[in-house]
């Protein structure tokens, strides 16, 4: 059971995990990936919106019952006493005593009373003696540099059987690559993430019972790249009557659902520098950054590349040295 005090002040919601769906495709080489990673002490999955990075978690999640501590995350949580009470009260829905000692110190986390929340809690984690994973989905939300070190602060101190997942749109600030030398850190990101044409085939006949002919089984697997939820907005539109050759042959490559989403999804979360950045960069089939200096007349162009594949919004890298880029299909 959840203490009272953390039952009062979380809804449910907040620390389950998200339910699975009937209607979906069991990706058996991805969920393999993920078994392997997830035996690290810390895994992150980071993809742009729509991957399927938390339906896939969740999956895996059924496997782990009774092991998995789950925190969905929104912009709120960059205070942090309500980001560690949320951590708590999924810490304690796997195991209550692991959470007891660290409850009285969690008023005072914006303080100097951070250090003996962190050292508590860790200790308390070093009496694990069965593996807990903390997922904490969303992580792209946080953005309090306080957090981020406090969460670095407590992987210092917790013991091996306890794994930290991220999950993640951008990738975050942390010092990962001590981790990821020693092997204590495993990624997926989205080369892993994109749907196969054998699994594109498969969304259709599981979602929307049709089965694609080879030539729109390659185009729709072409024009999405294996974005999942760009393969249900298509698949939605050929519902409504288009024509999977006529939607995806067009000169915008999609139509109003797929508008909507990314307008929603990705847009409206670019600042005006970078909307505008984008608008009159997006035009080119490929391009570095300074192709971008030139054509949208800015001098940090340099900076936006950086900053739009930092943050996976929709960029593919052409080349090794990430000097060379193109917009995905279905966004440019």
């Amino acid at each position: 059971m959840i203490p009272s005090l953390l039952r009062t002040q979380l809804p449910p919601a907040k620390i389950t995990s998200p339910p699975v769906r009937n209607q979906r495709i069991f990706r058996s080489t991805l969920m393999q990936k993920l078994v392997h990673a997830s035996s690290k002490p810390l895994t992150l999955i980071c993809a742009p919106a729509g991957y399927g990075k938390t339906s896939l978690v969740a999956d895996w999640a059924v496997s782990m019952a009774g092991s998995v501590a789950w925190v969905s995350l929104d912009s709120g949580d960059n205070d942090p006493p309500r980001f560690w009470t949320s951590v708590l009260g999924a810490l304690a829905s796997v195991d209550e005593v692991l959470v007891e000692e660290s409850l009285e110190f969690v008023s005072f986390l914006s303080t100097k009373g951070a250090e003996t929340f962190i050292l508590t809690l860790g200790s308390q984690l070093s009496h694990l003696s069965t593996d807990i994973w903390l997922i904490l989905d969303d992580y792209h939300c946080i953005d309090n540099q306080l957090i981020h070190q406090q969460l670095e602060n407590l992987f210092q101190y917790a013991p091996g059987f306890f794994h930290l997942m991220l999950v993640s749109r951008n990738r975050p600030p942390l010092h990962l690559g001590r981790l990821r030398i020693a092997g204590k850190l495993q990624e997926l990101g989205i080369d892993d993430l994109r749907c196969t044409m054998e699994e594109v085939g498969q969304f259709y006949y599981q979602v929307f019972n049709w089965h694609p002919d080879g030539d729109s089984l390659a185009l729709i697997h072409g024009k999405t790249e294996g974005w999942m939820v760009g393969m249900h907005l298509v698949g939605m539109a050929i519902n409504d009557g288009c024509a999977c050759t006529e939607l995806l042959e067009s000169r915008d490559g999609g139509n109003r659902l797929v508008t909507e989403y990314l307008t929603q999804e990705v847009w409206t979360t670019q600042s005006r520098e970078m909307q505008e950045f984008l608008l009159k960069t997006c035009i080119l089939e490929q391009f570095n950054a300074s192709l971008c200096q030139t054509v949208a007349e800015n001098p940090e162009a340099s900076n936006q590349l950086d900053s739009l594949y930092t943050g996976n919004a929709f960029l593919v890298a052409l080349n090794p040295e990430k000097t060379w880029f193109r917009y995905h299909h279905l966004f440019a």
